[in-house]
């Protein structure tokens, strides 16, 4: 969690000394579906997949071109049988952001509200079981991209795509306890969600469409 907020002072301390034609800052959050990847034991045929994924970033970006974001996000995976198992992944990330829609003038060849971000950066994760005692600390790489449409110069609207390569689980994602000899495992899932940008700043405009 400390981290997360030197992250936010690192952030505050560019926008201070920035003096930019447009808004560097926005406030993202969004919901959607969440599914592992990698096999998970078969406890009874269930399904881990569903629409129980949050998240929530703060984006700062440098120029028009490239940026940072700071983000927490909460996944659970539970049983479509209702037999108690699952896990749940409360996390932390840190991603870079490079704006493809600008690189590409995408308003020329396209439109003037419609962006596309791409993103990849590291994690880190604390995983708990339904069905076990104690915490599971996971590190993730993610990669993605993020396309946008401008609703007004403060709101735009975005579906985002993230893959997730998460390294040395002791849990699995329902929940059982899935080491052999003490070895760890790595796993994979991804997240779909839609959601809301908030562009802050006394400019006209964000980075995104400058």
């Amino acid at each position: 969690m400390n981290k997360f907020f030197y992250v936010l002072i690192f952030l505050s301390f560019f926008v201070a000394n920035a003096q930019r034609n447009f808004n560097q800052f926005s406030i993202e959050a969004g919901y959607g579906f969440v599914s592992p990847l990698s096999e998970v034991p078969d406890t009874y045929g269930a399904s881990y997949s569903g629409l129980k994924n949050f998240d929530f970033g703060v984006r700062f970006m440098f120029n028009e071109q490239f940026g940072i974001k700071a983000s927490y996000f909460n996944s659970l995976f539970e049983s479509n049988r209702n037999n108690g198992f699952g896990s749940k992944i409360n996390a932390f990330a840190l991603k870079g952001y490079y704006n493809l829609a600008n690189a590409l003038d995408f308003s020329r060849s396209f439109s003037d509200d419609l962006g596309v971000l791409l993103h990849g950066g590291a994690g880190y994760s604390i995983m708990s079981s339904n069905v076990l005692t104690g915490q599971d600390q996971v590190y993730s790489i993610i990669a993605g991209f993020t396309p946008q449409y401008r609703l007004s110069n403060r709101f735009a609207f975005y579906a985002d795509f993230s893959f997730f390569y998460n390294l040395s689980h002791d849990f699995n994602y329902d929940g059982t306890l899935s080491t052999e000899n003490d070895v760890k495992f790595k796993t994979q899932m991804y997240t779909i969600s839609l959601g809301l940008i908030f562009n802050i700043g006394s400019n006209s405009q964000h980075a995104d469409w400058y």
